[in-house]
């Protein structure tokens, strides 16, 4: 159809007597099951000329105009220029990309402004029939909400009081707009009320035309001047491929509904699992702490019980050697008195006959060993991080120590104490005691161990890993990394344990042999005269070395490095001595 004229007329005919119907194809479509929202989703209120964007939501022309543009790219734009919604239009080449409120998609509007999006017809005639609707009495004025509508103007399509359909008439632009009543319009029903789509361009012409090249409803006059040289077919005449194509894709579209709601379906559910779940956990979790406190409290108690018992146990002691005490003293006090009355008080012959009575009682007196050191003591310690076993299958923690360490009846043991070698581990034992001598399983903390060479600068210490065997001895390991004297001092708090500090002799690592482990020097270098051996014999004719049966020989195999007779001992030849061997190659 290019290059082509269209009169008013031609399109009057192809158009006359479809406009109002509907297709086969649509026909087919579903009916709707949901009623349409008749309030915008921006402004709260009743639609207002509804526009729909891209992305299929619809909102009033006016709300969409006061969106906050998202993205602005203009070709032509002045960067000194104010941008806003009302100014946008003005500006050639313009895209304003806006975010829809509801689905938060970016939304390309048209560069004419809102007013080129289309009008959701759907919506328009929701509200078109609420206002048909018989039982709608009271049909609020859409221009100042305030009074009741009594008129439509079929090419706003909006309701009017008495006097704004008076100033409607009087407004120039809208002079020739055709205004009926409402109870005409109810007469024609909403099927009667055709309303054609007015172009933005030319708001006189009508959309009667499809611009295939662009995908827009055009009017007459845009297909002669924008839409120029382009495919342009009626309405009419294409509608029907279009419904087509798009109940095609509405059918290819409509899985994914079932699949959505599945997944929909699947995210709520599990959803609601979750919220069980944590409800189970949080019983789970309250019906433990319940029960480890009641643990708990069971075994503060019977700590309570321990503290009190070991307390009495203390006093208890305490008591009786406090009697013991008193009533000794009572005894010496008293035979000492007598004695010394006796002495002075009486005469010879009298002072004699008690002589038996008062030597041997102050004799037993005199022999009397006093502990003067109480049989208890005050020391009294709860250890929080020791395992004190199980309680309704809960492992408790925290303990009672009431026996004090003694360090001089703790004790060290092993060859780490006396000996050692160069870059070799070394270990002794430890064992904690009270003051009873008993073996106390804690006690860790109590020690301190110092390990320092004779003589070495600064004191550096050894590093010292000292290992809990929870029965009251405690493993000690340490590494020397040179040979020499070394001091090992063993503390409890601060004070030495008995045999404390101990002196280690640390020998230098082991050395391997550079020499032959040989019968004689003759026969391990084939009769060599000048080869030698460490053994220190030699051999008539000239020989250096060694030779079975001759003077000095040991007389059973040795190394020629050293003259070790033990194959698997370690080399004994001093490296800064000249050596007594010379290598040959055999």
């Amino acid at each position: 159809m290019s290059e082509q004229m269209i009169v008013e007329g031609e399109i009057e005919n192809q158009c006359s007597g479809n406009c109002n119907g509907s297709s086969a194809a649509a026909d087919n479509v579903s009916s709707r099951t949901e009623l349409i929202d008749l309030d915008c989703k921006s402004c709260h209120k009743r639609y207002n000329d509804p526009r729909l964007l891209p992305c299929l939501h619809t909102f009033c022309a006016e709300c969409i105009r006061s969106f906050e543009p998202y993205i602005i790219s203009s070709d032509d734009r002045n960067p000194n220029l104010s941008i806003s919604m009302n100014s946008l239009s003005s500006i050639s080449n313009t895209v304003v990309t806006l975010m829809c409120p509801t689905c938060e998609s970016e939304v390309d509007l048209p560069r004419r402004g809102v007013y080129e999006l289309p009008v959701n017809f759907m919506i328009r005639k929701e509200i078109l029939q609420k206002a048909l609707n018989p039982n709608e009495n009271n049909v609020h004025c859409d221009l100042c909400e305030e009074s009741n509508a009594i008129s439509r103007c079929m090419e706003c399509t909006v309701n009017l009081c008495n006097f704004c359909s008076q100033a409607h008439n009087r407004q120039r632009k809208t002079a020739s707009h055709k205004v009926i009543s409402l109870e005409e319009v109810r007469k024609e029903g909403v099927d009667g009320l055709y309303s054609p789509l007015k172009c933005q361009s030319h708001l006189r012409e009508e959309q009667r035309l499809f611009c295939e090249t662009c995908d827009k409803t055009i009017c007459r006059d845009c297909c002669i001047v924008e839409h120029r040289d382009h495919v342009i077919e009626f309405n009419d005449d294409i509608v029907d491929e279009s419904r087509t194509l798009l109940l095609k894709l509405i059918s290819k579209s409509e899985p994914h509904i079932l699949t959505l709601q599945g997944t929909l379906k699947k995210i709520n559910e599990l959803d609601a699992e979750i919220e069980n779940k944590k409800e189970s956990v949080k019983q789970e979790i309250d019906l433990y702490m319940q029960s480890y406190m009641s643990a708990l409290q069971k075994h503060k108690e019977q700590l309570f019980v321990k503290v009190d018992k070991v307390c009495e146990e203390k006093k208890q002691a305490l008591k009786a050697q406090q009697f013991y005490m008193k009533q000794t003293l009572e005894d010496v006090q008293h035979s000492c008195a007598v004695a010394k009355r006796a002495l002075t008080d009486g005469n010879n012959d009298e002072f004699l006959s008690l002589k038996p009575l008062l030597t041997q009682r102050m004799g037993n007196f005199s022999r009397l060993q006093i502990h003067s050191s109480p049989r208890a003591d005050a020391f009294l310690k709860f250890l929080p991080d020791v395992s004190a076993g199980e309680i309704d299958s809960l492992e408790v923690f925290g303990d009672i120590k009431s026996k004090i360490i003694d360090p001089q009846k703790c004790s060290a043991s092993g060859d780490g104490l006396y000996v050692a070698r160069e870059a070799e581990e070394a270990e002794f034992c430890v064992v904690v005691r009270d003051n009873e001598g008993k073996e106390c399983p804690q006690g860790t903390e109590d020690i301190n161990i110092e390990i320092i060479q004779r003589g070495r600068r600064n004191g550096e210490h050894v590093i010292v890993d000292i290992e809990d065997e929870e029965d009251g001895s405690h493993k000690v390991y340490y590494t020397p990394d040179i040979p020499g004297q070394y001091f090992i001092s063993v503390f409890i708090h601060t004070q030495h344990i008995q045999g404390s500090p101990f002196v280690v002799n640390v020998r230098s690592a082991w050395k391997e042999h550079s020499g032959k482990f040989h019968c004689c020097t003759f026969c391990s270098s084939e009769g060599r005269k000048d080869v030698t051996c460490a053994c220190g014999a030699t051999m008539p004719g000239g020989f250096k070395g060694c030779g079975h049966g001759h003077e000095g020989h040991p007389g059973k195999p040795h190394w020629s490095c050293c003259g070790k007779s033990d194959e698997n001992s370690e080399c004994a030849r001093v490296f800064n001595e000249p050596s007594k061997m010379k290598t040959i190659a055999v």
